[in-house]
């Protein structure tokens, strides 16, 4: 769906025109680093807010993941369309009473 060329120069530019502060990859957890199937979390970073976070088998895979979370989760967020009982076109959801054990 989404490929990024290079998702850390794209995030810089994104970040910069949102005026936030560039991002940072911080290692969050890792595990069997010496053994054969390393495990490695990390995080992106603007300032102190976590933008995203990645796993990989190594600590570049884990940081371009994290980097290309951090873009989709920009592109694909929409923001809700709260409706309330005010609202003309109002209509609320029905849930079933699902069964009842006694």
């Amino acid at each position: 769906m989404f490929q990024f060329r290079s998702p850390g120069k794209m995030l810089v530019k994104l970040l910069k025109a949102q005026k936030m502060e560039a991002p940072t990859i911080r290692l969050i957890s890792e595990t069997g680093r010496n053994s054969s199937s390393p495990v490695f979390i990390v995080g992106c970073f603007s300032g102190e807010h976590m933008l995203a976070e990645g796993q990989g088998s190594s600590l570049k895979e884990a940081r371009i993941r994290s980097l290309v979370d951090a873009l989709k989760a920009f592109y694909l967020y929409r923001p809700l369309d709260p409706k309330v009982s005010s609202d003309k076109d109002f209509k609320p959801l029905f849930v079933d009473a699902g069964e009842t054990f006694y």
